[in-house]
């Protein structure tokens, strides 16, 4: 290779570089990244992909956390600086078409689930109202059948009580 060429290419870094170079994890980068706002490059595979101007920028978050400054103090301090665009709107996500499938994908199947729970839910409720119902009746019955046995009861008490021959009493404990 000439040094001209050299010289035109970018060098770029992966994650795993960046990770070892500051000495902390994918998920550390993933989350500064994401609270602050970056916006980092991806390859055609998804893989992200770090600019010199993205380690330089990784450097001054390092420094300025490791003097105790906050991820949402370092946002603000680069978008007055200018390194960082201001946002006055929320965060856009921008979804491919498999994302979108993905989504639609989940969204119908807990929908049928939702669906399926709910009529299960509401088939079991109809049977234990029905069957509710059909105790009531029961109880109904038992209650009139109660009730009739008393009436019976009284009747005959009364009948006896009115009696002008032999006493009710009487009849009932006989000698």
């Amino acid at each position: 290779m000439k040094v001209g060429e050299c010289m035109n290419e970018k060098v770029t870094y992966t994650i795993a570089e960046m990770a070892e170079r500051f000495g902390v994890t994918y998920r550390t980068l993933h989350y500064y990244e994401s609270k602050i706002g970056l916006n980092i490059n991806r390859s055609s595979s998804g893989d992200r992909i770090y600019s010199e101007s993205d380690v330089e920028i990784f450097e001054m978050i390092f420094d300025l956390k490791s003097k105790g400054m906050s991820l949402d103090g370092i946002r603000k301090l680069f978008v007055e600086k200018g390194i960082l665009k201001s946002d006055p709107f929320t965060p856009m996500v921008i979804m491919d078409d498999k994302s979108i499938d993905f989504q639609k994908f989940i969204t119908d199947v807990v929908s049928s689930k939702l669906t399926e729970i709910m009529k299960t839910t509401n088939d079991k409720l109809d049977q234990i109202i029905k069957e509710n119902e059909d105790l009531r009746n029961e109880l109904r019955k038992i209650q009139l059948t109660s009730e009739d046995h008393y009436i019976k009861i009284d009747k005959q008490l009364t009948a006896w009580k009115d009696s002008k021959s032999t006493p009710w009493y009487k009849k009932i404990f006989k000698k």
